[in-house]
C-alpha cells in the first residue's frame, strides 16, 4: 500500500451516475476502493452476488433495508454492514428521505464497474444485454428468481 496520506473532502470525488468514487483502487495499490452511494426514497439494488469483492457499507444518512441470507434488517445512520463476497444481497432505501452510504470494496476495482455501467444509456435497446456483460466482467451476478 502507498505510504502517502490521502484526504478526500466531502464535496470531492468523481460522479459515476449516482455513485461518487471517493478513492480509486489505484490509490491503494488495488487493495480497496471507496464509493459514496446516494439513494432516493425507494431506490436500491436488486438481489445480486459479488464474487470478487467484499463490501462494507457505512450508513451516513437515512436508512436502508438490507436483505441477505433470507433476512431483512434495517440499517440506520451510523450502522456498518459487512457483505462478504459470495453472499446474495439486495438493498433499498425504504424511508421517505435520501440515504447516503459509504461503500468500501475489498479488493478495489468496483468503481470501474460503475464507470462502465454509467456509459450505457437507459434508452438503449441493448441496455440490459450490455449491463449484463459488464456485470459478468466484474464477477457480479444479478439474480433473476430472487
Amino acid at each position: 500500500m502507498s505510504s502517502h496520506v490521502l484526504v478526500v473532502q466531502a464535496n470531492e470525488g468523481r460522479d459515476l451516475g449516482g455513485v461518487i468514487c471517493k478513492v480509486r483502487s489505484e490509490a491503494t495499490n488495488g487493495q480497496y476502493s471507496i464509493l459514496e452511494l446516494r439513494l432516493a426514497p425507494g431506490q436500491g439494488a436488486p438481489p445480486h452476488i459479488h464474487h470478487r469483492e467484499d463490501e462494507i457499507f457505512t450508513i451516513l444518512e437515512g436508512e436502508c433495508a438490507i436483505t441477505a441470507q433470507e433476512k431483512t434488517q434495517t440499517a440506520k445512520a451510523g450502522a456498518v454492514v459487512i457483505l462478504p463476497r459470495g453472499v446474495a444481497h439486495a438493498f433499498r432505501n425504504t424511508s421517505d428521505v435520501p440515504t447516503r452510504i459509504m461503500i468500501t470494496a475489498v479488493p478495489g476495482g468496483l468503481e470501474t464497474f460503475f464507470e462502465e455501467s454509467s456509459q450505457v444509456a437507459a434508452d438503449d435497446p441493448e441496455a440490459n444485454t450490455k449491463l449484463t456483460a459488464i456485470a459478468q466482467r466484474y464477477q457480479i451476478e444479478f439474480l433473476k428468481n430472487a
